[in-house]
Formats: C-alpha cells, sequence, structure tokens
C-alpha cells in the first residue's frame, strides 16, 4: 500500500510539474508568441486595418491572446458582416472575414455613402464597380434603402447590368434608369419579381418610358 501510494504521489508530481513545464514554455518561448497574422476574405478592408484593430500585439504569447475580444474589435471595421479570430499554433493569429457588399450608393455632402443589401449605411468612400446610385433621397433611411436594394436585386442579370440609378423622391416612387435613356416607373417595391421580369422585357423594346408598376399591365409613358 505504502508502495502504490509513493507511485501515485510519483505520478500526480510527474503530472504537476509537466503541465508547469508546458506552461511556461507556451508563455515564455518565442516560438508560441504570435508573430505572424493569417487574414482571409478581406477585400476592402487592409490587412494593416484588421491586424491593428484586434488588439493583439506582436510577440504576445498565443495562449493568452484574447480571440473573443478581438473578433469583436474586428467586427466594428465598416466592411465587415462577419468574422472569426482563432489562434493557429504555433504563432499564429488566425482572422476569417466576410465582408458586406455595396449595393447601392448616394452622394452627400461628406460623399458618397453605400449601403449594403439590407439598406445600412456602413462607409463613406467611392463605391465599388456595380454599385449603384441612388438619387432623390435626402437622408440615409435603412427602410427606403432596403426597398430599392430589394428592387435591384429582383432584375435578372442582364438587365441589372444596364441600370445606372434609381430615383427615389420616396418608397412609393421608385423609378429606375437604364443604359440608353430607358426609364422604368416601378412605384413601390411590391410585386418586386413580377416588376423586374416586365422590366427585362420593356427595356428591350421600341420607347423610352414604361411604367410597371402594375406589372400585368404594361403601359409606355408618353
Amino acid at each position: 500500500m505504502k508502495v502504490s501510494r509513493k507511485v501515485g504521489f510519483g505520478v500526480a508530481g510527474a503530472v504537476i510539474l509537466l503541465a508547469l513545464v508546458t506552461t511556461l514554455v507556451l508563455l515564455f518561448v518565442p516560438l508560441f508568441q504570435v508573430s505572424n497574422f493569417k487574414v482571409n476574405g478581406n477585400a476592402n478592408t487592409s490587412q494593416t486595418d484588421v491586424e491593428t484593430a484586434t488588439g493583439i500585439a506582436m510577440g504576445t504569447p498565443l495562449v493568452r491572446a484574447n480571440t473573443h475580444q478581438a473578433a469583436q474589435n474586428v467586427a466594428q471595421l465598416p466592411w465587415i458582416a462577419k468574422v472569426s479570430v482563432d489562434r493557429a499554433f504555433p504563432n499564429s493569429v488566425q482572422v476569417n472575414i466576410e465582408e458586406r457588399q455595396a449595393v447601392l450608393f448616394a452622394q452627400r455632402g461628406d460623399g458618397p455613402h453605400l449601403f449594403d443589401a439590407t439598406g445600412r449605411p456602413f462607409v463613406i468612400e467611392n463605391p465599388p464597380i456595380g454599385c449603384v446610385e441612388v438619387t432623390g433621397t435626402k437622408d440615409d433611411d435603412p427602410a427606403l434603402f432596403a426597398d430599392i436594394a430589394t428592387a435591384v436585386e429582383a432584375l435578372d442579370p442582364g438587365a441589372r447590368v444596364q441600370l445606372e440609378r434609381v430615383d427615389a423622391p420616396s418608397k412609393y416612387e421608385l423609378r429606375l434608369f437604364f443604359a440608353g435613356g430607358k426609364e422604368v416607373y416601378w412605384g413601390s417595391v411590391t410585386q418586386a419579381h413580377d416588376k423586374a421580369k416586365a422590366t427585362s422585357t420593356v427595356i428591350q423594346r421600341e420607347g423610352n418610358r414604361w411604367n410597371v408598376s402594375a406589372p400585368g399591365m404594361v403601359t409606355l409613358i408618353p
């Protein structure tokens, strides 16, 4: 019994010693300190901005890196829709990003305001290719811009690529302008799918101004 007890104490001591040595290695050996950031998915957000936003400094012991807080910090950057931050042993921080898609923009006094598909304004900077201009609005009303985004995204690719801007004095007065001087009055975003199909048809016809607000009874505007 005494021998077994001594063996047990010896094993326990060895385990504790091993845990202590492992902890010291992870905390103080340079191999396990942050020396690299691996950032994926950042088309519009710079690597430097992401690294800085994490709040994790180079040389931080990797086991002490607060990845939860880092993810919350990075999520505050304007283009970030989703983000995860993980430790990548022996010495890296892995940041995976999903960015917002800029669907619309509106010119304001301080520059172009960009909006995502939910109508949320999220950054002020030059719009990327494919982002549709909105005119006729005075403020960044998310509900109005969400309706406009619904109309834009309902269009088939052939019509979408020809869309130049949307005029929207109100959510009930959407008017879409296409290449070649084509103008299509939608009214509200109700029946967006049917209005989008009608739009694809009329922009191929003769006549420049069309009303598809009642998609079952399309009319040419004099």
